[in-house]
């Protein structure tokens, strides 16, 4: 499968197509802009989410970066906003039909480096091989 304007397999194309994404998502003043792995993705981690849960996603609002994730996830989450100066953990929520942790993260930073975080969303959190690949579902 090639890839097209809305997917990308390796880190510098998936970085200029989230960077792209973004700039058209503030250009457009969309309310979200969605990020999915791909299944096979997914299914390729060695180390990574349960593919029974679907494919990981993130959405970005502004400059809130939102998703979902385990706790073991969660833990490397935060280390990742830790790791991340211009990120910071704003709201965890546990709904209560749910296992699973709601993280939003606000990321306070240029489009390419807030394009860098939501890759090592994919990459450190949910463990991602590095030729994961992404696709831009909604700008």
């Amino acid at each position: 499968m090639g890839q097209t304007r809305f997917d990308a397999a390796t880190p510098a194309d998936r970085r200029a197509l989230f960077e792209d994404a973004i700039a058209a998502h503030d250009g457009r003043g969309s309310a979200f802009l969605t990020i999915e792995a791909d299944a096979a993705s997914v299914a390729d981690a060695s180390d990574g989410p349960d593919p029974a849960l679907g494919p990981p996603w993130v959405q970005l609002g502004g400059r809130t970066v939102s998703f979902d994730c385990t706790p073991a996830e969660l833990e490397r989450a935060k280390a990742l906003c830790g790791d991340e100066p211009t990120a910071t953990v704003e709201e965890l929520v546990r709904p209560d039909d749910a296992e699973g942790v709601h993280v939003r993260a606000s990321v306070l930073a240029d489009d390419g480096r807030v394009a860098a975080f939501l890759d090592e969303v994919f990459r450190t959190v949910y463990r991602l091989e590095e030729t994961y690949r992404a696709w831009v579902v909604e700008v």
